[in-house]
């Protein structure tokens, strides 16, 4: 994320983020956010992002998949290699050009505009309200 965290009073992408975050630490998951400086977070760790190429950042950082907020999910084989780790990319926006294999978009509609078939689930009584 290249925004602080928790979003307070901005960041319909950052709010997502933090509450499937939260989520997925109520299920037992461990989370690492890597956001700017200032983030806090009480249920997950923060790693500061600094300058560093992003593979190179996720590698340090470790896990079991990297899932990613922003672009559209296209890394170089250099890029996927140095983040040593499986990745998805929730595509938040309208975007043009391609797409990444493991792209996933906020809507069957959103998809489906984009070419896609993959797209979060949503359903009202098990995602609260953010």
């Amino acid at each position: 994320m290249d925004a602080v965290l928790p979003a307070v009073r901005y960041g319909g992408t950052e709010r997502v983020v933090w509450a499937l975050a939260r989520e997925l630490v109520r299920a037992g998951h461990r989370v690492t956010f890597l956001a700017r400086a200032g983030s806090v977070c009480d249920f997950a760790e923060v790693v500061v992002r600094d300058d560093r190429p992003l593979a190179e950042q996720i590698a340090a950082i470790g896990g079991d998949i990297v899932h990613l907020h922003e672009g559209r999910g296209i890394f170089t084989d250099e890029e996927r290699a140095a983040m040593k780790l499986p990745s998805v990319t929730t595509v938040h926006g309208n975007v043009s050009g391609e797409i990444g294999e493991n792209a996933i978009f906020v809507s069957r509609n959103h998809a489906e505009r984009h070419g896609a078939r993959t797209y979060v689930y949503r359903d009202s009584h098990l995602i609260p309200s953010i």
